[in-house]
């Protein structure tokens, strides 16, 4: 993958498919326009929130408040998404701490990302090209190879359960 070009793209408020620790995903900078740009392309409601990736546990810190589960949850070796009280405004806010090299290569260049399934909203995930090239243009779409095939699982750090 072309750091450099991806980051470029991003900063251009893009939407891309790249690979994460677990399937591929609608990616792109944390902004209203973005979002409401992804849940245009999942056919879902413009205002639904959406997972942010971040690189390391201080930077899941900026924008949920953690306790020392959620803490533990989201630097474990399982890709763990954890819902939790933003630091941003809203009631609440998804976060999961990245392992993949080059996505923590990106977001340290970019900040935050979006990141959400790669297929239309309640149709099962997608790890294939063809279709892949049917959601974005296919100069966005950034195929590497077979990933893991499942979501990371979901922690309500509000309710102290998991959802997934």
């Amino acid at each position: 993958m072309n750091i450099e070009n991806i980051v470029g793209k991003l900063r251009k408020n893009e939407i891309l498919i790249l690979p994460t620790d677990t399937i591929y995903g609608l990616t792109s900078i944390v902004s209203e326009e973005n979002k409401i740009k992804i849940n245009k392309l999942k056919n879902r409601p413009e205002d639904q929130e959406i997972i942010i990736l971040v690189s390391s546990l201080k930077m899941a810190r900026k924008w949920i408040h953690t306790d020392e589960e959620s803490s533990e949850l989201l630097v474990s070796n399982e890709p763990t998404t954890v819902i939790g009280v933003s630091q941003k405004g809203d009631p609440f806010q998804a976060v999961r701490v990245v392992r993949d090299k080059n996505l923590i290569s990106i977001i340290e260049k970019t900040g935050a990302l979006y990141s959400t399934s790669a297929n239309i909203h309640g149709s099962p995930y997608i790890d294939d090209l063809e279709i892949f090239k049917t959601i974005v243009n296919e100069d966005d779409v950034y195929y590497t190879k077979k990933l893991k095939g499942e979501p990371s699982r979901i922690f309500n750090s509000l309710l102290g359960t998991f959802l997934r």
